[in-house]
C-alpha cells in the first residue's frame, strides 16, 4: 500500500494571545546535546523545552491553551533558564546544572509573556518573552493536562512515544541518543 504524503497540513492549533497570563509548568523534555547557530557560529549546547499549559487562555473546546519554550540547559548568571527556574521555584538558584533535578518545574506556576512574531513561513507565531513570578494571593487551577518528563540520561521508550513527533525528531539528532542507539540499533 502506497503512503500518500500531502504538502498542505491542516492544523488545529490555537495561539496564545499576546501579554501576560498563568502559566503551569507540565512538560519537561530533555533535548539532549543539539547543534546550534549563535552569531554566525556553530556549537553544541545542551537544550531543554519546557510546556506550561495556560488556563486563563482556552481553546474553542476547553482546553487550556498550550506554549512551549527551548532553553540552554544552564543555570549560568547570563543563562536565560535562571530566572525562570528562580521564579517558578521561588529559592535561590545554584549557578550550576550539575545534581539540579529540573523536573522540579512541574506543577509550577508563572507569569508567562506572550509575544507574537512572524516566523520565516509568514505564519504568526506566539513566545514566550519572559517567565516572572506569580503575584501572592493568586489562586493557581490544577493541571490540566498530564505531567511528563523526559530525561534522555534515563531513557525510558515509553515516554519517548508521549513525545509529540517533532520532538522525538530533535532529540533522535542529539549526540546522546545517537550515541545510545548507533543507526543500526534506534528504537524508533
Amino acid at each position: 500500500m502506497p503512503l500518500t504524503v500531502s504538502t498542505t497540513r491542516k492544523s488545529d492549533f490555537e495561539i496564545a494571545p499576546e501579554g501576560p497570563t498563568i502559566g503551569i509548568c507540565y512538560r519537561v523534555i530533555d533535548l539532549g546535546t543539539q547543534q546550534v547557530e549563535y552569531q554566525g557560529e556553530k556549537k553544541l549546547v545542551p537544550q531543554v523545552c519546557l510546556f506550561f499549559e495556560m488556563p486563563n487562555e482556552l481553546t474553542k473546546d476547553g482546553r487550556p491553551k498550550i506554549i512551549s519554550n527551548t532553553y540552554t540547559l544552564s543555570l549560568g548568571e547570563k543563562a536565560k533558564l535562571r530566572p525562570v527556574v528562580r521564579d517558578l521555584t521561588q529559592e535561590q538558584v545554584p549557578n550550576h546544572i550539575d545534581g539540579f533535578d529540573i523536573s522540579c518545574l512541574i506543577g509550577k506556576a508563572g507569569v508567562v509573556d506572550i509575544i507574537h512574531k512572524e516566523g520565516r513561513d509568514g505564519k504568526i507565531r506566539s513566545y514566550i518573552q519572559s517567565v516572572s513570578k506569580v503575584m501572592k494571593g493568586t489562586t493557581v487551577p490544577a493541571l490540566h493536562n498530564e505531567p511528563l518528563v523526559f530525561d534522555l540520561g534515563k531513557f525510558d521508550s515509553d515516554t519517548f512515544a508521549k513525545l509529540p513527533e517533532y520532538y522525538q525528531g530533535l532529540v533522535k539528532q542529539s549526540k546522546e541518543y545517537q550515541d545510545m542507539f548507533p543507526s543500526s540499533d534506534i528504537p524508533f
